[in-house]
């Protein structure tokens, strides 16, 4: 359509900077799961900057709490807030910028 059409109607999604993934262990439907379901690893800051340290997400497995949340997200269209990897974790349980107790 984008080369043959001579008018088209694009939808452009403009992802936020931060959101929320509000998980509850149970959260799964008819089935409860206990695992939040994603790999990671640390990312330090660099000495001279003020950015936190994050914890840089590199999986998202499909039987945990993040599939869970995907899926309903995508279900709704809101594509905007699925999570990924290479996606940054920022704060966990209003704990941030200490990896050791994020993890």
């Amino acid at each position: 359509a984008l080369r043959t059409q001579m008018a088209v109607t694009l939808q452009v999604v403009r992802y936020p900077q931060y959101f929320l993934a509000d998980l509850h262990r149970g959260f799964g439907g008819s089935q409860v799961s206990s695992k939040i379901g994603i790999t990671y690893r640390r990312c330090p800051a660099a000495a001279e900057s003020e950015a936190p340290e994050e914890l840089e997400i590199t999986g998202v497995a499909p039987d945990g709490l993040l599939e869970r949340w995907n899926q309903l997200h995508i279900a709704r269209s809101l594509y905007q807030f699925v999570v990924m990897p290479r996606m940054r974790i920022q704060a966990v349980d209003d704990i941030e910028d200490d990896l050791d107790r994020m993890q």
